[in-house]
């Protein structure tokens, strides 16, 4: 009686004849060799901790600014100050401002709450605490801008950017602290969208500068003070632009207000109002 002939092998099987067989061959599943729990888990923790270190934000700011400057993806840094965030020298003397009237679109006030009140430095923080509130600085934008560079750049003009937005009845607001206090400003036009220098120290009758420029050496700064104005009953987004040149690239670099346009309104002659407290809120002036 013969043998009964060899089943044919499973798919995927090795050789039946000992043989480790050739490239892409696969082992029996009872010879497959099996990695220990603890190896798996701890390979899997590598991924993970490789994957967070790419994913995750810099612990530090500073962390951050050596990665731009070392990839020079960022050659400078920029800083603007609005109003009365405007302080100059180490006793943090006001030097601007100006911005500390508002305007509000009728109703909004009421929402809004009272403004940031006088303090040793004045209405500090009432130009956001407007912005958030769907307010606009009034008839005038006053700050300042201190430029670092991180690689040399040359900045050869600046141009002023204007959107018009459509006019709305409003109430204004002002911060009872400041003024104007700078004697050497880019005096900045927005019905013309022109930008002059202004030297109030110069010799009387001197005509303000329509040059603007400068060369900052890589780790050097430059404090730009601003106030811009509109004579016209408008009301606007603006901001400004330094036109420059980075490595042979022209670059562009906005003044702004954090990221978006700064809003003014101007020549209505709205309804100002007060915060009166005691419950009885905001109340128009007599």
């Amino acid at each position: 009686m013969s043998d009964p002939p060899p089943s044919p092998p499973r798919p995927g099987a090795g050789p039946t004849d000992g043989s480790t067989g050739g490239r892409g061959s696969a082992p029996d599943d009872g010879d497959r060799p099996r990695r220990p729990r603890a190896a798996i888990a701890w390979s899997l923790g590598i991924v993970a901790a490789a994957l967070a270190a790419v994913l995750a934000p810099p612990v530090q700011s500073g962390l951050q600014d050596v990665f731009e400057a070392v990839t020079g993806k960022h050659p400078y840094t920029i800083d603007v100050r609005i109003g009365e965030e405007m302080v100059s020298g180490k006793d943090r003397t006001f030097t601007a401002s100006a911005a500390a009237r508002f305007w509000f679109p009728h109703g909004a006030l009421r929402k809004a709450g009272p403004a940031p009140g006088p303090s040793p430095l004045g209405c500090y923080g009432s130009h956001e605490w407007a912005a958030a509130n769907r307010g606009a600085d009034y008839e005038t934008t006053s700050g300042d801008v201190v430029i670092t560079a991180r690689k040399a750049l040359v900045v050869r003009s600046l141009r002023v950017e204007t959107e018009v937005l459509p006019a709305e009845v409003g109430d204004t607001t002002a911060c009872p602290i400041g003024g104007f206090l700078e004697t050497n400003y880019l005096s900045v036009d927005l019905d013309t969208r022109t930008a002059t220098l202004i030297d109030s120290t110069s010799a009387e009758g001197a005509p303000p500068s329509p040059y603007f420029g400068f060369q900052l050496d890589a780790g050097k700064s430059e404090r730009i003070v601003f106030a811009a104005r509109s004579g016209q009953e408008k009301r606007l987004r603006w901001k400004l632009v330094l036109e420059a040149v980075i490595d042979g690239d022209r670059v562009d670099i906005p003044i702004d207000d954090h990221g978006k346009p700064f809003e003014l309104v101007a020549g209505r002659n709205p309804l100002n109002t007060d915060w009166v407290p005691a419950g009885s809120g905001w109340v128009p002036d007599n």
